[in-house]
């Protein structure tokens, strides 16, 4: 059992792109500031991972990460910005993962 709970921003107190369960790809914007106490989960890791390691580890850019989403399926439909009703991903591609809310997504271009 842990002994350590983290506070995370919620869905609603970051912004970014999602992928819902229609394979689509949407960008949102923050709704709520983060509370005082709640951590960047990227900067908690890199320092967990730099007091830890050898090596000293960075957080990604925008431009890097722009790089590493052109080299992933479905994102590398990202060209630039996302449009209001969001980006529908070729589903089929990931059909054969056994995702454990399967019964509630779409596997279709519909």
């Amino acid at each position: 059992m842990a002994k350590v709970a983290i506070a995370e921003a919620t869905n609603f107190e970051k912004s970014g792109l999602f992928i819902n369960r229609q394979f689509r790809i949407q960008k949102f914007k923050k709704v709520v500031e983060i509370p005082e106490e709640v951590v960047d989960v990227i900067d908690l890791l890199i320092r967990m991972i730099n007091s830890y390691g050898k090596t000293s580890y960075n957080k990604p850019t925008r431009r890097d990460l722009r790089e590493l989403m052109a080299k992933q399926y479905g994102f590398a439909l990202v060209d630039g910005d996302v449009p209001s009703d969001g980006i529908l991903m070729d589903s089929s591609k990931f059909a054969s993962i056994k995702f454990p809310e399967k019964n509630a997504l779409h596997f279709t271009n519909e």
